[in-house]
C-alpha cells in the first residue's frame, strides 16, 4: 500500500476536540513553566559611550596613518592589559575580566574615530568603565607608537538604556511557549503521517485503487456520539 500524506486528514486530526484539549493543556503548562525563566527584577542594561580619534592630521599621509591606526587598534581596546589598567582606575570594585565582558569597540571604514562603549546594569559603572577604558587605550597606543596620535574626543557623561529586562524576559518566555506548542503540533502531524486508517473516500479510490460504490453516513445519537446507521 502506497500511503499519501493528506492535508485535509491532518487538519481534521489537529482540530478535533481531543487534540485541542491537549493543545490547551500544553499551552497552560508551558506558560506556568515559563514563569521561572528569567528575572524581571534583575534591572535594565545601561550603555555608555566614549569616542577617541586620531590626532595625526598635519599632512595627508599622517591622516591616512591615523585612519589606519584607528582601524587596526580597535581590537586592542578589549585586551587584558587595557582592561586591567582600566579596572585599577575605576573606584568601584571591578576586575579586568569583568571589564572585558562589558566593553565593545567599533570603527567605521576610513574613519579616524573609534567608538568605545561599556554595558552594565549599574548606570554609573557603565560611564566609569567607558571613560577608564578610553583613557587606558590612549595611553597604550601612545606607548606603542611613542607619539600622542590618539586622543579622547568625547567622554561619557551619562548612560542610556540599551536593553529592558522586562522585554527580554517576556521574549524568552513567549519563545519557550511557542517552542513547546510547535513540538506538540509537530508530533501530532508526524502521528497523522504514520496513521494508516482510512478517513476519506479519496484514500480508497486513489491510494488503494479500490472501486467505490457508496459510504454509510454518520449520525449523532442521543448522547452526542457519532455512530453508523
Amino acid at each position: 500500500m502506497v500511503y499519501r500524506f493528506g492535508i485535509r486528514k491532518t487538519l481534521r486530526l489537529l482540530f478535533n476536540t481531543r487534540f485541542m484539549a491537549v493543545f490547551i493543556i500544553a499551552a497552560v503548562l508551558a506558560t506556568l513553566v515559563s514563569v521561572s525563566i528569567g528575572d524581571v527584577n534583575e534591572g535594565d542594561m545601561y550603555e555608555a559611550t566614549t569616542t577617541v580619534y586620531s590626532a595625526s592630521y598635519s599632512s595627508y599621509l599622517e591622516s591616512l596613518l591615523g585612519a589606519y591606526m584607528a582601524k587596526e587598534y580597535v581590537g586592542v581596546t578589549n585586551s587584558y592589559r587595557i582592561a586591567e589598567r582600566a579596572a585599577a582606575s575605576v573606584q568601584d570594585a571591578v576586575v579586568a575580566s569583568e571589564v572585558q565582558d562589558m566593553v565593545d569597540a567599533s570603527s567605521k571604514a576610513a574613519s579616524i574615530v573609534i567608538r568605545i562603549s561599556a554595558k552594565s546594569r549599574d548606570m554609573e559603572m557603565a560611564v566609569s568603565v567607558a571613560n577608564a577604558v578610553a583613557e587606558s587605550f590612549v595611553q597604550e597606543v601612545s606607548s606603542i607608537n611613542a607619539v600622542e596620535g590618539i586622543r579622547i574626543l568625547d567622554r561619557a557623561e551619562y548612560a542610556t538604556i540599551s536593553e529592558r529586562t522586562v522585554t527580554k524576559v517576556l521574549r524568552l518566555r513567549v519563545a519557550f511557549v511557542l517552542a513547546v506548542l510547535f513540538v506538540v503540533v509537530a508530533l501530532k502531524v508526524a502521528m497523522a503521517a504514520m496513521d494508516k486508517r482510512v478517513m476519506e473516500v479519496r484514500e480508497v479510490t486513489l491510494d488503494l485503487n479500490i472501486p467505490f460504490m457508496g459510504a454509510i453516513p454518520r449520525e449523532k445519537s442521543k448522547h452526542g456520539l457519532a455512530r453508523r446507521r
